[in-house]
C-alpha cells in the first residue's frame, strides 16, 4: 500500500489486526481486545522486511512540484503495474479511472451589508447549519465517460423529499457533516461503481484517486482487490495537476442552486492529504 502512495501506520496495523481476529477468533484474543505495545513490537521482529520509517512531509506543494517528481511517480506506477501485472489495464482508456470529491458548503460565506453608522452588531439568520457541505464523489474514465455520483449529506435520516429528488441511478450518503467517510465511499464502489463496470465490461481497472483518508484504509484496499480494482494515489498535492475531475468541479462551482442560493465548491481531498 505504501508504494502505491498509502502509507502504513501503527495505528492501521493494529487496527487491521483487530479487525482479523473479530473475524476470526479461532485465531486468538487479546486480553485488553486490542494489541498491546509489546505486540507490536514482537510483530516487527517477526517481519524483517518491515521498519518503522518517517515519511517524507511534502508542503507547499503547488510552489514545489517539479516536471521531475511527476515522472517519477509515473515511472513508480508502471512499475507497481509491471509487478503486479496490471500494465494492459492501463492501456485500456475504459479502465482507467479518476475519482475525486468535490464539496459544496452550506452558506460558506457571510457577504458585507449596510448598516447604520455606528451600529456594532450586525446579525444574519443563517440558511444552513454552520461549517456542514454536501459532498459528491465523481468518477470518470480516460475513455471520456462519467460514471453516476455519490452525494454525501449532513443528516442523521434523509428526509424522503430528498431522496426523492436526487436521480436514481446517483448514490446517496450520509455523515454528521456531509463529508465523505471511508464507509460511504465503500458504499459508493461496491453499489455504484463497481455494477457499472461490470455492465461496460470495464474489469479488471486501476482507479487513481487522492490521498483523502477515506480512501487509504486496509479496508478500502481489501475491498476494491476483491472487486478487481486496483486503487492507486496519486502524488501528493499534485492533484491540482492531474485530476481529470477537476473540469467538472470547475463546472459545477459555476451552477446555481435552485433555491438561487450559490454555495462554494472546493475539493475535499486537499484538505486532507498524507
Amino acid at each position: 500500500m505504501a508504494r502505491k502512495g498509502f502509507p502504513v501506520t501503527k495505528y492501521r496495523v493494529m487496527n487491521r489486526v483487530i479487525s482479523y481476529v473479530e473475524q476470526n477468533p479461532e485465531k486468538g484474543s487479546f486480553k485488553t481486545g486490542t494489541p498491546s505495545d509489546a505486540w507490536f513490537r514482537s510483530f516487527m521482529k517477526r517481519h524483517k522486511d518491515l521498519a518503522i520509517r518517517k515519511p517524507e512531509g511534502v508542503t507547499n506543494a503547488s510552489a514545489n512540484i517539479v516536471e521531475q517528481n511527476l515522472r517519477n511517480w509515473f515511472r513508480e506506477v508502471y512499475g507497481i503495474a509491471q509487478e503486479e501485472d496490471f500494465v494492459a489495464i492501463l492501456r485500456k482508456a475504459k479502465c482507467v479511472l479518476n475519482g475525486d470529491e468535490s464539496s459544496f458548503y452550506l452558506d460558506p460565506a457571510t457577504d458585507k451589508v449596510c448598516a447604520m453608522r455606528g451600529e456594532k452588531n450586525m446579525y444574519r439568520v443563517e440558511q444552513g447549519p454552520a461549517k456542514k457541505s454536501i459532498t459528491v464523489m465523481f468518477t470518470s474514465s480516460a475513455a471520456g465517460k462519467m460514471y453516476p455520483p455519490m452525494v454525501v449529506l449532513p443528516y442523521k435520516k434523509i428526509p424522503m423529499e430528498v431522496i426523492r429528488s436526487i436521480p436514481a441511478e446517483w448514490g446517496i450518503g450520509k455523515t454528521d457533516s456531509g463529508w465523505m467517510n471511508t464507509t460511504c465511499f465503500l458504499e459508493y464502489v461496491k453499489n455504484i461503481l463497481h455494477p457499472q463496470l461490470v455492465e461496460d465490461d470495464a474489469l479488471p481497472a486501476v482507479y487513481f484517486v487522492d490521498g483523502h483518508s477515506s480512501h487509504t484504509t486496509w479496508e478500502t484496499a481489501d475491498e476494491c482487490r476483491k472487486l478487481q480494482i486496483h486503487l492507486v494515489c496519486l502524488y501528493a498535492n499534485s492533484t491540482h495537476i492531474l485530476r481529470l475531475t477537476r473540469l467538472v468541479e470547475s463546472c459545477l462551482s459555476q451552477q446555481v442552486f435552485k433555491n438561487g442560493k450559490r454555495c462554494s465548491a472546493s475539493s475535499a481531498g486537499d484538505e486532507e492529504h498524507q
